[in-house]
């Protein structure tokens, strides 16, 4: 895959503005090196927020290096490559310097299904029991 690097588009919403910035492929090697890269960006007081789009190797690093400079992260599925790895990920997270203040959050769609939250609602409230088992069709 032809890798991109620090193309930078500048998009308007209605409520702020969104910097994107393309960089690096499916290689590792360059997605760490890449990594490198970041300071500059996660330096700016104008990033309050960073989501992570790469891959899975480097994605716990780059997310403790934006969540140690003070930015929210959104990273994508899965937000490690093996278990230990993601309850590492989870650990640096609440070990962070800004745990409670910032958030760190896996790309799920689910959590914003009406229908999920209902259930999450009515477990809660103790209107039904502890889920033994979920099939989501």
């Amino acid at each position: 895959a032809e890798t991109v690097r620090n193309e930078r588009k500048k998009h308007q919403t209605s409520e702020q503005d969104a910097l994107v910035v393309l960089s690096g492929d499916n290689d590792d090697d360059d997605a760490k090196a890449d990594a490198s890269g970041c300071a500059q960006l996660l330096a700016r007081d104008d990033v309050d927020a960073v989501d992570l789009c790469v891959a899975v190797s480097v994605a716990p690093k780059l997310a403790e290096q934006c969540l140690r400079a003070g930015k929210h992260v959104l990273s994508e599925k899965p937000i490690a490559a093996t278990l230990p790895a993601s309850e590492a990920a989870v650990k640096m997270y609440r070990d962070a310097p800004g745990f409670g203040k910032l958030v760190y959050a896996v790309a799920e769609n689910y959590r914003c299904e009406s229908a999920f939250q209902a259930a999450a609602a009515a477990v809660e409230a103790g209107k039904i029991g502890r889920p033994l088992m979920a099939d989501m069709v």
